[in-house]
């Protein structure tokens, strides 16, 4: 019996030899299949890159502002944006001129996660571009009825959708694919730092890795441009004159976002810092700049070659030109 038992050892059975002979075959067939595979995948990738040069940039979504699209090219769909600025900055002012260009505009619908203020303060804000008040004048009832109603009947008619309730990380993916299963083509989320994180014993570099990394996935996945607000570190304050423009080592401590993000841009306000006038004499005044630190698939414009734009902060308006900026107060300011 032993030495049966010893001759099995040493002889497997033609059944499992069979079965092993079988497993190798199917494996080589998978493996001789793979490059017929990516084939298929990389005609339909470049299938699809022709038909966006056919579109000419149809599939990306601008904001409206010409300076500011001809520099990012458009937010397209898969990608992760970053604006970032210090307060005061105008952040909530650029959120409201995209909001208004492109789902007021455009007709585009909208989706916007806004973790810090309210609806009603999203709403306030665009109805200042159409009827010439001021949120103050519009929320302590200062301001001419008649006109607030036909502003906010405008605003009223965009396909914007507001979720202003607080969002946790563990929340994150269903707020946001909530949003686009009801149709928005885009997301914007106000502001990344405001999204909570109970895991314990985590570190806020280990949050925010965590947030940038699943709104990147989120961006690639529901095939939607997803704009991310985010403050920066107090690392400009703390320089002096024009070092005060914000660098790309100002976003230090924010784990992985850099690496995530597709592009990031960071918005300086000069006149804000007391710098009243360029080293040329020309005055900041009701300036913005718009630093491209990183574009993935762009320029990068940064220091003296920033995108520069008008603004009136007070209606939330960005313009182009001097000419766009003297003409560009709201109908019932001018009547």
């Amino acid at each position: 019996a032993a030495l049966a038992y010893a001759r099995d050892l040493e002889n497997p059975s033609t059944d499992v030899l069979q079965a092993g002979h079988q497993f190798r075959q199917q494996t080589d067939r998978m493996e001789s299949n793979l490059p017929d595979r990516r084939a298929k995948v990389l005609a339909d990738v470049t299938r699809a890159v022709l038909e966006e040069m056919s579109q000419g940039g149809r599939h990306l979504i601008k904001s409206g502002i010409r300076l500011f699209d001809e520099a990012i090219g458009g937010y397209e769909p898969g990608c992760l944006y970053v604006p970032a600025g210090r307060p005061s900055m105008g952040k909530s002012a650029y959120l409201c001129q995209q909001l208004d260009g492109i789902a007021i505009q455009q007709k585009i619908p909208v989706g916007v996660l806004l973790l810090e203020g309210t609806d009603k303060s999203i709403v306030r804000r665009l109805a200042t571009r159409y009827c010439g008040f001021s949120v103050e004048d519009i929320r302590l009832g200062n301001a001419h009825r008649d006109l607030v109603a036909k502003a906010l009947a405008i605003v009223e008619k965009a396909p914007l959708e507001i979720d202003d309730s607080p969002c946790s990380l563990d929340r994150l993916e269903s707020r946001i694919t909530r949003l686009v299963l009801n149709g928005a083509q885009i997301i914007f989320v106000d502001y990344l730092q405001r999204v909570r994180d109970y895991r314990p014993r985590v570190t806020a570099m280990e949050t925010i890795t965590a947030i940038s990394g699943t709104l990147k996935d989120l961006a690639k996945q529901l095939n939607v441009p997803i704009v991310a607000l985010s403050q920066l570190s107090r690392e400009p304050d703390k320089r002096s004159s024009w070092e005060k423009r914000p660098i790309m080592s100002d976003l230090r401590g924010s784990g992985d976002l850099e690496q995530d993000a597709d592009a990031i841009f960071f918005l300086f306000r000069p006149e804000y810092y007391h710098l009243s006038q360029y080293p040329d004499g020309v005055s900041t005044a009701n300036l913005t700049e718009v630093h491209i630190a990183k574009s993935r698939d762009g320029v990068i414009r940064t220091g003296d070659d920033a995108v520069v734009l008008y603004h009136r902060l007070k209606y939330s308006a960005y313009y182009s030109s001097r000419g766009e900026f003297e003409n560009g107060e709201p109908v019932a300011v001018r009547v």
